[in-house]
């Protein structure tokens, strides 16, 4: 698999000047080349999005020497974001799981964003004012806008509990992975979307016979390993033709 293109940090990432290229110091860490390719075997090689968010997630940690950190995903047509996995914090960073972003904060600026952003929250508490994931002792937050086809669908967040500076390195890899888990979200969306014309009718949008016969098999084990009583209802509905010719399918 040939490198992903490089992106071009922000100035708010900030790396040092002096770092060796990101393409040669991937090339030049077996340790970090190699947790690279064990990513993209995982997440080539699944259509779990569960899976493939966890190990990319992982990853992210261990490249970046963080202990904490979240992947959001974005639903364009209800304009909001929506915490889908997160490693290293408490119960409390659940409060928020679906936000819109807002005029001005980080997630407005990181949809827009083709490049990884590093943001110190003492200096930016503003940017977090929509409700942006962030853990209670962050304080500094490396941001990953997740792009496929040139359109944002997620953002990648690794959470520091002290001020610190992230290297080139450590951002290039953050990006690869960024790159990784777009693709991941898009084959999901496609094997999703795919499943569902297989057991819908085309005409009404209805579940069709397949899909009944899965689905009853799927109930009759739940009420076997529950042992709990299970219910078919069958409804004929007389003449039903007639208001199919008269009102149509949609109705």
């Amino acid at each position: 698999m040939p490198p992903p293109p490089k992106r071009r940090a922000s100035r708010a990432a900030r790396p040092p000047k002096s770092a060796a290229s990101p393409r040669r110091s991937a090339q030049g860490d077996p340790n970090r080349l190699t947790e690279l390719l064990n990513v993209a075997k995982l997440v080539f090689s699944t259509l779990e999005l569960n899976a493939a968010m966890d190990a990319v997630l992982q990853s992210a940690l261990a490249l970046s020497h963080t202990t904490a950190g979240s992947i959001a995903l974005y639903d364009e047509e209800r304009r909001e974001l929506a915490l889908f996995a997160h490693r290293g914090f408490g119960d409390e960073f659940l409060g928020n799981r679906r936000w819109r972003p807002v005029p001005g904060s980080l997630s407005e600026r990181l949809l827009a964003a083709t490049a990884p952003v590093v943001v110190n929250l003492p200096t930016h508490p503003d940017f977090f004012r929509e409700g942006t994931p962030v853990g209670t002792n962050t304080k500094t937050l490396a941001c990953m806008p997740l792009i496929f086809r040139q359109q944002p669908i997620g953002i990648l967040y690794v959470d520091n509990f002290a001020i610190r500076t992230f290297t080139e390195h450590e951002l290039h890899a953050l990006s690869v992975l960024a790159d990784f888990a777009a693709a991941a979200i898009n084959h999901a969306k496609i094997h999703e979307a795919t499943k569902e014309l297989a057991r819908t009718d085309g005409l009404t949008g209805l579940f069709n016979h397949r899909y009944f016969h899965d689905r009853m098999s799927t109930e009759i084990a739940r009420a076997h390993r529950y042992q709990r009583p299970l219910v078919l209802m069958m409804i004929d509905v007389d003449n039903f033709k007639q208001v199919n010719d008269r009102h149509g399918h949609p109705v």
